[in-house]
């Protein structure tokens, strides 16, 4: 169960940091394009599934350890 959580939190880093320099790159770049556009959408997106995946664990952690603790 350690070793899972360790695995998600690394992943939802991963994704937070990825997308966060796709911005950056892109606030850098000040023409608009489709392309561009598809970028940031698919960024919120991936901020969207790690917010969704980070509640996720949080919200299994604490009921996992008050299971643990009855």
């Amino acid at each position: 169960m350690n070793l899972y959580i360790y695995i998600s939190i690394y992943y939802v880093l991963i994704i937070y940091v990825r997308s966060y320099r796709v911005q950056r790159i892109l606030r850098i770049k000040e023409k608009k394009s489709k392309v561009q556009h598809m970028h940031i959408i698919r960024t919120k997106f991936e901020y969207i599934t790690a917010l969704i995946i980070t509640l996720y664990i949080l919200i299994g952690n604490i009921l996992f350890l008050k299971k643990k603790k009855i």
